[in-house]
């Protein structure tokens, strides 16, 4: 049975009294209503966009591909200062994500954005312990080739020479020559080594 309201004027429609829709449609009270709701939550949606938009700034963190963007930096063959300043520039990104507020009201929406701080937190760190973890691996590396050649410049050096023999006296010498030549090789090998975090 139909709930009839006497301040409704008949509607022509299926029956005597319309459709419900029909029925809302024409009391004003009703409508005014509904629009000024209708502006309120599109306002709450802009306003929610907005605050969702300061995280935009991020979305490479989870849209590139670490290994991709690795390789691209590394293709540009930075230099330790480069290294040192892309590290930190992730773990500005983690300081900065963690200062921002938790919540966030929108009129009458409370917004929760730990989980989103946290996980952007552990994105920025993600790609910090990555290229880290690169710069490690090639280091570790240099620094095994460093190891091998002072092996090899130790026994040179160690090679015996006996009263009167020139040539060994010579040989000793040359390696001595290149050893003081690789002297600033070597140290720039031990700087990258002790870069690393």
């Amino acid at each position: 049975q139909l709930i009839l309201n006497p301040n409704l004027p008949p509607v022509q429609g299926t029956g005597s009294q319309g459709t419900f829709y029909d029925r809302i449609a024409q009391d004003r009270e009703i409508l005014k209503v509904v629009l000024l709701l209708t502006g309120s939550i599109q306002s709450a949606k802009n306003q929610c966009n907005l605050y969702l938009e300061q995280f935009s700034e991020y979305e490479w963190c989870w849209k590139d591909d670490i290994a991709k963007a690795y390789k691209k930096f590394k293709d540009e063959e930075p230099s330790l200062d480069e290294f040192e300043a892309k590290l930190k520039y992730f773990v500005g990104i983690e300081n900065k994500v963690e200062q921002m507020d938790g919540q966030h009201q929108i009129s009458a929406l409370m917004l929760q954005a730990t989980s989103l701080s946290k996980g952007l937190r552990e994105l920025a760190n993600k790609w910090k312990e990555s290229f880290a973890a690169q710069l490690h691996k090639e280091a570790f590396s240099r620094l095994d080739t460093v190891f091998d050649m002072v092996k090899t410049e130790r026994k040179r050096l160690l090679r015996e020479v006996s009263s009167g023999d020139i040539d060994a006296l010579a040989y000793v010498m040359q390696t001595l020559r290149d050893v003081r030549s690789k002297q600033s090789e070597i140290e720039l090998e031990f700087d990258l080594a002790l870069l690393l975090p």
